[in-house]
């Protein structure tokens, strides 16, 4: 089963660039050596500000058990001698971190093809629903991938489930390449409206019922950050 592992870090605001200058310093290592590390990051431009997102795609729980963590990876690209000094300005930089892990769940969205890189940017809503509220609101997102193909939006659907961190979460990413797509973009209570009728509206009262908190990001991606194929 496919996963994907997050680390999510809030950066102190008067240290985001001295934590930047150090990631890059760890991407650049990992390009000379030819490390076998691999991560994209996100960073919330509209959300939590200071939040970065490092992402991390895995085969399966095989995969995540050997996954090496960060400390790990700088002392085996810098060596004991360089690489705690780095790891100690890596952790003074940062308010704290966090690290889930999630699963696609295609039954729920829409099918978004061959996507080789991440977009340059997504639209991510994280929804977290009351004990029992799961089934409801896997109805609510998955009309409203359909609805997404009725209506004819430009955009797709991705939809996770997390797995290890808070288990009443899911979360849906919009990959977008331009803000100015955002216009074309409607809220779920309109989209499912329109596609639907009153059978939408339906839909999505109840789904919200069963909905305890909604947080909507707009991340872009850093690739400066990121250790890509």
């Amino acid at each position: 089963m496919p996963l994907l592992s997050i680390v999510t870090v809030s950066v102190r605001p008067d240290r985001l660039d001295a934590y930047e200058d150090i990631v890059r310093r760890v991407v650049d290592r990992a390009a000379r050596i030819d490390d076998r590390a691999r991560w994209h990051v996100q960073q919330v431009t509209f959300g939590e500000a200071g939040r970065l997102h490092f992402v991390q795609e895995l085969s399966d729980w095989a995969e995540l058990g050997r996954l090496e963590r960060t400390d790990e990876v700088v002392l085996r690209m810098f060596g004991e001698d360089e690489g705690r000094p780095l790891l100690a300005s890596l952790r003074a930089c940062l308010l704290g971190s966090r690290r889930t892990v999630s699963r696609e769940r295609p039954d729920l969205g829409t099918s978004a093809g061959d996507t080789v890189l991440p977009s340059a940017m997504s639209l991510v809503t994280i929804l977290r629903v009351h004990p029992g509220g799961g089934p409801a609101c896997e109805t609510l997102i998955q009309r409203t991938a359909e609805a997404i193909g009725r209506v004819g939006d430009p955009t797709h659907l991705q939809v996770y489930e997390t797995l290890i961190g808070d288990g009443r979460s899911y979360w849906t990413v919009r990959p977008i390449e331009e803000i100015s797509e955002l216009g074309e973009v409607l809220p779920p209570r309109d989209l499912l409206l329109k596609a639907f009728g009153d059978e939408g509206l339906r839909i999505y009262r109840t789904g919200l019922e069963a909905v305890e908190h909604v947080d909507r990001q707009l991340t872009v991606l850093r690739p400066d950050l990121s250790r890509l194929d």
